[in-house]
């Protein structure tokens, strides 16, 4: 059983090398202090032939972050071992210490991975005195698309983001998956435009003239702009001349028209304070616009703004016709926080006289401290911390993991342990905390108010400001470790694992870990009590098939509860069968 994980090994083109008939071994001096005794060995190969003196990098995971940039000598603290490939094209690094390493092909260049699944990552865990053998990466050159991009008057565009996206829908959907198959190129001083590196397969070509993209400002100070459009000249997507791209080939030829420019319209309007009648005019006010559909939803993520002047005026220019929605966002301090909204269209002419008429927004406040602060890590865990809310309606007297509900809100927890929440809707608002993969994992251990605890959730209405929260956290000092057993079969190539421990009792509280390539986890700081420990593993291919498994298991205080899980794929494909 080999089970693949997002561990990667990183090999970057090099020339640099003279001695291409042996292996040569290289190491950081940061490696050096924890010397080992396994290894790790493989072949790469680069359409059918031997890649011969290519730099291959073994990231130790558990130190430092991102990719190293050999050239520039940074390493983002991360440890790393070095190779170069021999006239064979293999490799072998010696002298590893255990541990789990990432292993992946880094597709700087032009080369993409045979495999359909486009997965770069697997999993290597290692013992002491353990060979890792037949790591072998074989890849291709990828497929090239180029192309003018030009205006209706056969003008170039200069520095624009051109981009290649993918229309199938059978590839894996991992992340890699989508770097490789969503690429992007910029147009040179004649308007051509070169998009290397791309897997067979087929592609939308767009650009909107700018140097963001489409995907990036679709708003521009300049009074004018471009619509997204579609090659060779359509503005929707449907209208796209898809291009087939095949391993290694060029596709020339593939030009974009954007035609003519659209006009830009000014907005002007007011906000006002619903209480008064009167504009507001408080300051650290400003108005977010964006696109919306019919219903009055976001259809980009990208906002423009605007501030409110003292006399509650806001303006906003270089709009093109369409359907937008104008949002408050405030404010800071200790001022009472306001909500407004409006939805206007724009047509062949500016628009003047928007109102946007304020409600006062629900706010809490209050302060995160801990049961024990001996604990420095909990102390540590503050600045990456947030605190939001679920909100289940008066009405609904369920529990708090009822559909009825909706989470609302989110803000940071400061350094001294201060939060304040808004943009909250009336109801029961059960308080959460969340901060990452970071351990040990707190939990809510109660929630007061002016010293009383508050046990069924804090109620709040209309415009109400509710401060004197305290949100007393604690940790876990029990731990789950694990083994998952494949049975019945062999995962699919590219399968992910995931692992998690939900708590029976204790609402969102759950631990969760990584399981190496030997089936091994550890999940740690968990309060007592039964848990449900779930295995799940999901193929990277687009088959949409996955595999699952789960158990329940009682955790104490200090103390390591053991667990086998066995995933029976052949009880899947029973269960599919029937």
């Amino acid at each position: 059983m080999r089970l693949n994980l997002s561990v990667r090994i990183f090999f970057i083109v090099s020339t640099c090398f003279l001695n291409l008939q042996s292996i040569v071994l290289s190491q950081t001096a940061a490696s050096n202090a924890r010397p080992g005794t396994a290894s790790i060995s493989g072949r790469v190969n680069i359409g059918g032939q031997p890649a011969v003196g290519k730099r291959v990098l073994v990231a130790d995971v558990n130190t430092g972050w991102g990719t190293p940039d050999i050239g520039s000598g940074g390493t983002q603290g991360r440890k790393y071992f070095s190779a170069v490939t021999g006239v064979d094209g293999q490799y072998r690094l010696t002298g590893l210490p255990a541990g789990v390493y990432d292993v992946s092909v880094n597709l700087f260049g032009a080369y993409v991975p045979v495999s359909q699944d486009g997965q770069l990552s697997r999993s290597i865990t290692l013992d002491e005195g353990e060979e890792a053998r037949n790591i072998d990466f074989t890849l291709a050159r990828g497929g090239v698309i180029t192309g003018r991009l030009t205006d209706d008057d056969g003008n170039p565009f200069i520095n624009a983001r051109v981009l290649a996206n993918t229309i199938d829908k059978d590839g894996a959907r991992s992340l890699e998956w989508r770097l490789l198959h969503n690429r992007e190129g910029r147009t040179d001083d004649r308007g051509v435009y070169r998009i290397y590196g791309l897997p067979p397969g087929r592609y939308r070509v767009s650009a909107d003239g700018s140097d963001t993209g489409p995907s990036g400002s679709r708003f521009t100070d300049k009074g004018k702009r471009y619509p997204r459009t579609f090659h060779p000249n359509g503005t929707d997507e449907n209208q796209a001349t898809i291009v087939e791209v095949k391993e290694g080939n060029e596709v020339s030829g593939i030009d974009i028209n954007l035609g003519k420019k659209r006009a830009m319209y000014e907005v002007m309007g007011r906000v006002i304070d619903s209480e008064t009648g009167k504009p507001l005019s408080q300051s650290q006010v400003r108005v977010s616009c964006r696109r919306v559909d019919s219903d009055g939803n976001s259809i980009e993520s990208f906002a423009v703004y605007a501030q409110v002047d003292p006399q509650g005026n806001f303006r906003f220019a270089g709009l093109t016709s369409g359907r937008y929605g104008l949002e408050l966002s405030l404010l800071s301090g200790d001022k009472d926080p306001y909500s407004g909204r409006a939805i206007f269209e724009v047509k062949q002419e500016k628009v003047s006289g928007l109102e946007i008429k304020t409600e006062r927004e629900i706010l809490i406040k209050g302060v995160v401290v801990f049961d024990n602060r001996s604990n420095p890590a909990m102390v540590d865990w503050l600045p990456y911390a947030s605190i939001s809310a679920y909100i289940t309606p008066k009405d609904n007297q369920s529990t708090p993991s009822h559909y009825g509900g909706a989470y609302m809100g989110g803000a940071s927890i400061g350094a001294d342990g201060h939060f304040s929440l808004s943009g909250l809707k009336p109801g029961i608002v059960t308080l959460l905390t969340s901060a990452g993969n970071l351990k040990p994992l707190p939990y809510i251990l109660r929630v007061e108010k002016d010293g009383v605890e508050i046990k069924d959730g804090i109620e709040v209405k209309s415009g109400e400001k509710v401060t004197g929260i305290r949100v007393v956290m604690s940790y876990g000092s029990g731990g789950i470790r694990g083994q998952i057993n494949v049975v019945g079969g062999a995962l699919p190539e590219g399968a992910e694992f995931m692992i998690s421990a939900r708590h029976k009792d204790a609402f969102n509280y759950y631990g969760h870990a990584k399981v190496d390539s030997k089936g091994r986890f550890v999940i740690e700081g968990l309060i007592a009590g039964e848990y449900e420990v779930a295995a799940s593993a999901n193929p990277q291919n687009g088959t949409g098939q996955s595999f699952y498994a789960s158990q329940r298991v009682q955790v104490t205080d200090g103390a390591e509860t053991p667990i086998t899980l066995t995933l029976d794929l052949g009880q899947k494909k029973k269960e599919t069968a029937r």
